[in-house]
C-alpha cells in the first residue's frame, strides 16, 4: 500500500491495486474522512465539481492555467474523469484525450457520450510516443499527463520521443504539465 497526501491539509489516503486497462495497472484512491470533509471547500468542488473526479484530479486540474476557448490534450487520460473536468471548465474549448489502451478509452467514450456530443471532447487510442495531429487537426495550448512513464521518468527513451511528438503537437507558447510537483510541474518544451 502506498501513502498520499492531501495538498490541503496533508492528510493521508491510502491508494490500493485496482482495475486495469489491458496490461496497465491502475489504482484506485480512497479519501480519509478528512479529505472527503474538506471537499466543500475545495476550488474545483465550488465550480461544481463532478462525482467521478477524485481529490488528487481535481487538484491537478485546480493548477492547471485554464482559460475559455482553449485546446487541451490529455496523455494517459484512463476513464476520461480529468478530460470531462477540464471541458466543463474551458468553455468553447475541446479536449483531445488520449490513452494506449484500448479499454480505457472505450470506457471514457462510454461515461463521456454528452461532451462527445457537443464537440468538445475527443478520444484516441493512441501512446504519445506515436501521437502525431490530423491533417486538420489543430495545434494544442497545454498538454497534461498524470502518471504518464514516458513523461514522469520511468521510461527515459520514450521521453524523448514523447516530447519530440508533444512539441510538434503544442502552439509556440504551448505548455505541458505532469504530475509530480504540487501538484503539478511544467516542463518547458519551447525556448
Amino acid at each position: 500500500m502506498v501513502r498520499l497526501f492531501d495538498i490541503d491539509q496533508g492528510a493521508p489516503s491510502s491508494i490500493t491495486g485496482g482495475e486495469h486497462f489491458d496490461d496497465v495497472p491502475q489504482v484506485s484512491a480512497f479519501p480519509s474522512p478528512a479529505m472527503v470533509a474538506n471537499l466543500g471547500s475545495r476550488k474545483g468542488w465550488k465550480r461544481g465539481m463532478a462525482n467521478d473526479s477524485s481529490p488528487r484530479l481535481l487538484a491537478i486540474v485546480d493548477a492547471l492555467p485554464l482559460r475559455h476557448g482553449m485546446r487541451v490534450l490529455e496523455i494517459g487520460c484512463g476513464p476520461g474523469a480529468a478530460a470531462r473536468e477540464i471541458v466543463r471548465r474551458i468553455g468553447d474549448g475541446h479536449v483531445l484525450a488520449i490513452d494506449r489502451s484500448a479499454k480505457a478509452i472505450a470506457q471514457a467514450r462510454a461515461a463521456s457520450r454528452a461532451e462527445i456530443a457537443a464537440g468538445r471532447l475527443s478520444f484516441r487510442q493512441v501512446a504519445i510516443e506515436d501521437f502525431n495531429l490530423e491533417a486538420d487537426e489543430k495545434h494544442f495550448d497545454i498538454a497534461v499527463a498524470v502518471r504518464v512513464g514516458a513523461l514522469d521518468g520511468r521510461h527515459p527513451e520514450a521521453g524523448k520521443i514523447a516530447l519530440q511528438r508533444l512539441k510538434a503537437a503544442l502552439t509556440a507558447q504551448g505548455r505541458l504539465f505532469i504530475d509530480g510537483g504540487d501538484p503539478l510541474r511544467e516542463i518547458v518544451i519551447h525556448g
